[in-house]
């Protein structure tokens, strides 16, 4: 009688154990599982933001990412749903198709979440490239700018910080066109003094150039194969020229220095050798010709 009994508790234990395993993977199923997919599935359809400045773009990455972990949420309630198949008394083809059919609507689902993340990530760091080489350029402009006492540059070098696809490219415009205009009339010293200071501003000019050549290579480097290679190249183009000329003025106005003290030793002497003058007003009119 007691062997009965206990066969019969073991019986229903067993069954109230399947019936608990099958409504474990029911409501896991039914109630968890489809419910979180269909809400993912809904979200994923939805086109992301354009961003309209950084910020807005670092938020709409930081969504992105909530989105992934949520995904990552449901793909390990989907693992231990497939996972708990085995453990079922009967019905497991039944649940297997249930499960894969889940699993091919989750694979798209966590294709696009990857997809927006990587997206975004790469967005942010090349704009977050394009405001730090902006930045540099607008100190480089800035610097040329006191250097030199030019007037400001006009609103049709400026360049929008929120338009990172094309802004790259023309960032160093504003700063060629204002050492083109000191080119096109350099400053001429009148006296040995003033000689000696247009030497010392073009030698620290020469490092000021040699900053831009290396943030315009910064620029080339994401350019190159684009269609703004042509317009940064003539950029190249322009910046060789102004290397050359630079270091070429500096080398002269050294010499134009030591000439012009050469000139006053001659004339302290109060002799009437005119070749120093000569050779003098000659180098002079080199150096700006």
């Amino acid at each position: 009688m007691m062997l009965l009994m206990l066969l019969q508790r073991q019986k229903t234990e067993n069954f109230t154990s399947k019936i608990r395993i099958e409504n474990e993977f029911k409501i896991g199923l039914q109630k968890n599982l489809i419910p979180w997919i269909d809400d993912l599935e809904k979200q994923s359809c939805k086109q992301l933001e354009k961003p309209e400045n950084f910020e807005h773009a670092r938020e709409i990455e930081r969504n992105s990412v909530i989105f992934a972990k949520e995904v990552r949420k449901a793909n390990k309630l989907l693992t231990n749903l497939e996972g708990s198949i085995d453990s079922l008394p009967d019905k497991k083809l039944f649940a297997t198709q249930q499960i894969q059919d889940q699993k091919l609507r989750f694979k798209n689902i966590a294709t696009i979440a990857a997809t927006r993340v990587e997206t975004m990530r790469d967005l942010l760091i090349n704009w977050n490239f394009f405001i730090e080489t902006k930045g540099e350029a607008d100190r480089l402009t800035e610097t040329t700018q006191k250097m030199f006492n030019l007037e400001p540059l006009s609103v049709d070098f400026k360049v929008d910080e929120n338009d990172f696809v094309h802004g790259l490219p023309k960032v160093l415009l504003g700063w060629i066109h204002l050492v083109e205009t000191v080119f096109s009339n350099p400053p001429k010293p009148i006296d040995l003094e003033k000689s000696l200071e247009v030497y010392d501003l073009f030698k620290k000019f020469c490092a000021v150039a040699e900053l831009a050549s290396k943030t315009l290579e910064k620029i080339e480097e994401c350019t190159e194969k684009t269609p703004s290679h042509q317009e940064v190249w003539d950029q190249r183009c322009k910046m060789k020229k102004i290397l050359e000329k630079s270091k070429d003025l500096t080398g002269k106005l050294e010499i134009l220095g030591t000439r012009w003290k050469s000139l006053i030793a001659s004339e302290s002497t109060d002799n009437i050798d005119f070749q120093p003058l000569l050779q003098f007003l000659d180098f002079y009119n080199e150096c700006y010709a």
